[in-house]
């Protein structure tokens, strides 16, 4: 583990103790059913690499989200937040590739990347920030294959 992630861990529990022991609960909505489907494609496409049993205890709903962040993993405490605003503003692509990179933190751990196919788009579902339709539309097989890459069991 990179010292990195191993920081944003560390941060992650710090803050849900801060929760229990201020006394605050710590509620969390139900999943919702229209990402619920979302959750069941990640595993459906992931040709094995990821099963239901990783994603069941996933706690997955709309959280309007501050202006810079359009979607969150809590990999502690295994909650994603989706910004309903910008979701439901999106094409169909463009849920699929947001709900799949939170999953992919969670379920595989991946981080976010910053490298750049030979035409200039990003390498991954997992680039820093969200893709261009352009390069959503060029190599959407690709980013369906490369999403799974550290999620093997």
């Amino acid at each position: 583990m990179k010292f990195k992630d191993w920081i944003e861990s560390f941060t992650q529990v710090v803050i849900l103790l801060l929760f229990f022991v201020a006394g605050c609960s710590f509620m969390v909505p139900d999943n919702d059913d229209n990402l619920a489907s979302y959750s069941e494609g990640f595993v459906q496409l992931s040709g094995g690499k990821v099963d239901i049993a990783d994603v069941k205890d996933i706690n997955i709903y709309f959280k309007t989200q501050d202006s810079t962040t359009i979607g969150t993993c809590y990999r502690l405490a295994n909650v994603v937040e989706i910004d309903p605003s910008y979701f439901y503003q999106s094409t169909p692509k463009r849920r699929v590739e947001l709900v799949f990179h939170e999953l992919a933190h969670c379920v595989c751990y991946r981080n976010h990347t910053e490298g750049k196919l030979k035409d200039g788009c990003p390498d991954s579902l997992m680039y820093k920030t969200y893709i261009d339709d352009q390069c959503l539309k060029t190599h959407w097989d690709y980013y369906l294959k490369e999403i799974y890459n550290g999620c093997e069991k």
